[in-house]
Protein backbone atom coordinates (compact mmCIF):
# COMPACT_ATOMS: atom_id res chain seq x y z
CA UNK A 1 0.00 0.00 0.00
CA UNK A 2 1.84 3.48 -1.23
CA UNK A 3 5.00 1.94 -0.68
CA UNK A 4 4.35 0.45 2.71
CA UNK A 5 4.97 -3.19 3.45
CA UNK A 6 2.58 -4.49 6.33
CA UNK A 7 4.52 -7.44 8.54
CA UNK A 8 2.25 -9.79 10.70
CA UNK A 9 3.75 -11.62 13.42
CA UNK A 10 2.82 -13.72 16.56
CA UNK A 11 4.28 -10.09 18.44
CA UNK A 12 2.55 -7.55 16.74
CA UNK A 13 1.79 -5.62 13.73
CA UNK A 14 4.40 -3.60 12.24
CA UNK A 15 5.30 -1.52 8.95
CA UNK A 16 7.94 -0.93 6.94
CA UNK A 17 8.04 2.69 5.11
CA UNK A 18 10.54 4.89 3.89
CA UNK A 19 13.19 2.04 5.51
CA UNK A 20 11.93 2.51 8.91
CA UNK A 21 10.11 -0.19 10.79
CA UNK A 22 7.24 1.29 13.16
CA UNK A 23 4.81 -0.94 15.43
CA UNK A 24 1.01 -0.62 14.79
CA UNK A 25 -0.74 -3.17 16.95
CA UNK A 26 2.27 -4.54 20.32
CA UNK A 27 2.54 -7.56 21.80
CA UNK A 28 -0.75 -9.50 19.87
CA UNK A 29 -0.34 -12.13 17.54
CA UNK A 30 -1.98 -11.36 13.91
CA UNK A 31 -3.96 -13.76 12.07
CA UNK A 32 -4.82 -12.03 9.08
CA UNK A 33 -4.87 -8.99 6.94
CA UNK A 34 -6.73 -7.88 3.89
CA UNK A 35 -7.29 -4.51 2.57
CA UNK A 36 -10.50 -2.62 0.92
CA UNK A 37 -10.97 -0.68 -1.57
CA UNK A 38 -9.81 3.00 0.21
CA UNK A 39 -7.04 1.47 1.33
CA UNK A 40 -8.29 0.64 4.88
CA UNK A 41 -5.96 -2.31 6.22
CA UNK A 42 -8.33 -4.76 8.11
CA UNK A 43 -6.41 -7.24 10.80
CA UNK A 44 -7.63 -10.45 12.41
CA UNK A 45 -5.93 -10.97 15.68
CA UNK A 46 -6.11 -12.93 18.95
CA UNK A 47 -7.49 -10.03 20.63
CA UNK A 48 -9.99 -9.07 17.76
CA UNK A 49 -10.33 -7.36 14.75
CA UNK A 50 -8.69 -4.00 14.06
CA UNK A 51 -8.68 -1.96 11.41
CA UNK A 52 -6.17 0.76 10.26
CA UNK A 53 -6.80 3.84 7.92
CA UNK A 54 -4.54 7.20 7.54
CA UNK A 55 -2.71 6.17 10.34
CA UNK A 56 -5.18 5.61 12.94
CA UNK A 57 -5.79 2.17 14.53
CA UNK A 58 -9.48 1.80 15.63
CA UNK A 59 -11.06 -1.62 17.19
CA UNK A 60 -14.30 -2.80 15.94
CA UNK A 61 -15.91 -3.12 18.87
CA UNK A 62 -18.97 -5.22 17.16
CA UNK A 63 -16.27 -7.89 17.22
CA UNK A 64 -17.20 -9.48 20.51
CA UNK A 65 -14.96 -12.74 19.54
CA UNK A 66 -12.10 -12.80 21.08
CA UNK A 67 -10.35 -14.66 17.77
CA UNK A 68 -10.29 -13.65 14.61
CA UNK A 69 -8.54 -16.45 12.00
CA UNK A 70 -9.39 -15.01 9.09
CA UNK A 71 -10.94 -11.85 7.22
CA UNK A 72 -12.40 -11.05 3.83
CA UNK A 73 -13.32 -7.96 1.80
CA UNK A 74 -15.48 -9.34 -1.16
CA UNK A 75 -16.39 -7.43 -4.37
CA UNK A 76 -19.35 -5.90 -2.64
CA UNK A 77 -16.69 -4.23 -0.38
CA UNK A 78 -18.49 -6.41 2.58
CA UNK A 79 -16.32 -7.54 5.24
CA UNK A 80 -16.22 -11.59 6.22
CA UNK A 81 -14.89 -12.34 9.91
CA UNK A 82 -13.78 -16.12 10.21
CA UNK A 83 -13.88 -16.60 14.07
CA UNK A 84 -13.79 -18.93 16.80
CA UNK A 85 -17.38 -19.14 16.82
CA UNK A 86 -18.69 -18.81 13.62
CA UNK A 87 -18.65 -16.39 10.55
CA UNK A 88 -19.47 -12.78 10.63
CA UNK A 89 -20.60 -10.74 8.00
CA UNK A 90 -20.20 -6.73 7.98
CA UNK A 91 -22.16 -4.69 5.46
CA UNK A 92 -21.72 -1.16 5.71
CA UNK A 93 -21.95 -1.52 9.51
CA UNK A 94 -24.87 -3.89 9.86
CA UNK A 95 -23.46 -6.82 11.24
CA UNK A 96 -24.87 -10.50 10.38
CA UNK A 97 -23.65 -13.27 12.31
CA UNK A 98 -23.72 -16.88 10.93
CA UNK A 99 -23.37 -19.55 14.26
CA UNK A 100 -23.93 -22.98 14.60
CA UNK A 101 -27.39 -23.66 13.37
CA UNK A 102 -29.02 -25.84 10.45
CA UNK A 103 -27.30 -24.17 7.40
CA UNK A 104 -23.88 -23.51 9.37
CA UNK A 105 -22.49 -26.24 11.52
CA UNK A 106 -18.91 -24.99 11.50
CA UNK A 107 -17.65 -23.46 14.99
CA UNK A 108 -14.20 -22.07 13.95
CA UNK A 109 -13.62 -20.97 10.72
CA UNK A 110 -10.01 -20.62 9.57
CA UNK A 111 -10.06 -18.80 6.45
CA UNK A 112 -12.42 -17.30 3.47
CA UNK A 113 -11.98 -17.65 -0.28
CA UNK A 114 -13.59 -15.78 -2.97
CA UNK A 115 -13.65 -17.54 -6.45
CA UNK A 116 -13.69 -15.94 -9.81
CA UNK A 117 -17.34 -16.69 -9.89
CA UNK A 118 -17.38 -14.34 -6.84
CA UNK A 119 -18.60 -17.46 -4.50
CA UNK A 120 -17.43 -17.30 -1.04
CA UNK A 121 -15.72 -20.88 0.47
CA UNK A 122 -15.33 -20.97 4.02
CA UNK A 123 -12.72 -23.20 5.58
CA UNK A 124 -13.88 -24.76 9.06
CA UNK A 125 -13.13 -27.17 11.60
CA UNK A 126 -16.57 -29.05 10.54
CA UNK A 127 -16.09 -28.85 6.60
CA UNK A 128 -15.55 -26.63 3.65
CA UNK A 129 -18.72 -24.37 3.39
CA UNK A 130 -19.60 -22.46 0.14
CA UNK A 131 -22.18 -19.37 0.09
CA UNK A 132 -23.95 -18.63 -2.90
CA UNK A 133 -27.06 -16.42 -3.55
CA UNK A 134 -26.79 -15.98 -0.08
CA UNK A 135 -27.44 -20.08 1.42
CA UNK A 136 -24.35 -22.68 2.61
CA UNK A 137 -23.48 -25.39 0.64
CA UNK A 138 -21.84 -27.72 3.14
CA UNK A 139 -18.97 -30.28 2.28
CA UNK A 140 -18.03 -33.17 5.32
CA UNK A 141 -17.21 -36.56 5.69
CA UNK A 142 -19.44 -37.45 2.73
CA UNK A 143 -17.85 -35.04 0.14
CA UNK A 144 -14.42 -36.54 1.47
CA UNK A 145 -13.54 -33.96 3.67
CA UNK A 146 -12.80 -36.23 6.70
CA UNK A 147 -10.79 -33.50 8.74
CA UNK A 148 -11.06 -29.55 9.83
CA UNK A 149 -9.91 -27.40 6.48
CA UNK A 150 -7.15 -24.33 7.10
CA UNK A 151 -7.09 -23.43 3.56
CA UNK A 152 -8.92 -22.83 0.11
CA UNK A 153 -7.51 -21.80 -3.07
CA UNK A 154 -8.55 -21.93 -7.06
CA UNK A 155 -6.08 -22.73 -9.56
CA UNK A 156 -6.43 -21.02 -13.18
CA UNK A 157 -8.27 -23.96 -14.67
CA UNK A 158 -10.55 -23.28 -12.15
CA UNK A 159 -10.27 -26.15 -9.95
CA UNK A 160 -10.94 -25.00 -6.24
CA UNK A 161 -7.92 -27.15 -3.74
CA UNK A 162 -8.01 -27.36 -0.21
CA UNK A 163 -5.61 -27.46 2.53
CA UNK A 164 -6.46 -29.77 5.64
CA UNK A 165 -5.21 -30.57 8.87
CA UNK A 166 -4.10 -34.33 8.21
CA UNK A 167 -5.73 -35.48 5.07
CA UNK A 168 -3.14 -33.04 2.57
CA UNK A 169 -4.06 -31.49 -0.27
CA UNK A 170 -7.51 -32.14 -2.13
CA UNK A 171 -9.03 -30.96 -5.37
CA UNK A 172 -12.77 -30.45 -6.38
CA UNK A 173 -14.36 -33.53 -7.91
CA UNK A 174 -17.71 -33.12 -9.10
CA UNK A 175 -19.39 -33.07 -5.29
CA UNK A 176 -16.46 -34.60 -3.47
CA UNK A 177 -13.00 -33.88 -2.69
CA UNK A 178 -10.19 -36.18 -3.44
CA UNK A 179 -6.87 -36.12 -3.12
CA UNK A 180 -4.26 -35.21 -5.82
CA UNK A 181 -2.06 -37.82 -6.58
CA UNK A 182 1.26 -36.00 -7.82
CA UNK A 183 0.73 -33.91 -4.52
CA UNK A 184 0.75 -37.48 -2.39
CA UNK A 185 4.33 -36.75 -1.42
CA UNK A 186 3.69 -33.35 0.56
CA UNK A 187 2.93 -33.60 4.28
CA UNK A 188 -0.54 -34.68 5.64
CA UNK A 189 -0.79 -31.29 7.56
CA UNK A 190 -1.35 -28.35 5.06
CA UNK A 191 -1.65 -24.88 7.15
CA UNK A 192 -1.59 -22.64 3.74
CA UNK A 193 -1.56 -22.67 0.25
CA UNK A 194 -0.62 -19.62 -1.48
CA UNK A 195 -0.82 -19.06 -5.45
CA UNK A 196 1.34 -16.06 -6.27
CA UNK A 197 1.52 -13.71 -9.95
CA UNK A 198 3.37 -16.47 -11.86
CA UNK A 199 0.33 -19.39 -10.63
CA UNK A 200 3.13 -21.13 -9.01
CA UNK A 201 1.74 -22.73 -5.47
CA UNK A 202 3.35 -22.33 -2.25
CA UNK A 203 2.68 -24.79 0.71
CA UNK A 204 2.98 -23.79 4.22
CA UNK A 205 3.14 -27.44 6.01
CA UNK A 206 3.92 -29.07 9.62
CA UNK A 207 7.53 -29.91 8.05
CA UNK A 208 8.25 -27.06 6.03
CA UNK A 209 7.65 -25.15 2.77
CA UNK A 210 7.25 -26.92 -0.54
CA UNK A 211 6.80 -25.51 -3.96
CA UNK A 212 4.56 -26.49 -7.28
CA UNK A 213 5.46 -24.68 -10.55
Amino acid sequence: LNNTLFIATNKGLYKLENNEITCIIPKTIILDLDLNSDGTLWCGTVDGAYYYKNSILTKDLNIKEKVVYSLKIDNKNQIWYGTLSGIIKNDNGKYTEYRNSNYFQGRECYNIYQDRELNLWFATNHGVYLFDDGKFAFYDRRNGVTSPTWSIIQRPNGEIWIGTDGDGVKILKGEDFVNIPNLASLPKTIWNIFQDSKNNVWFSTNDGIYFLD
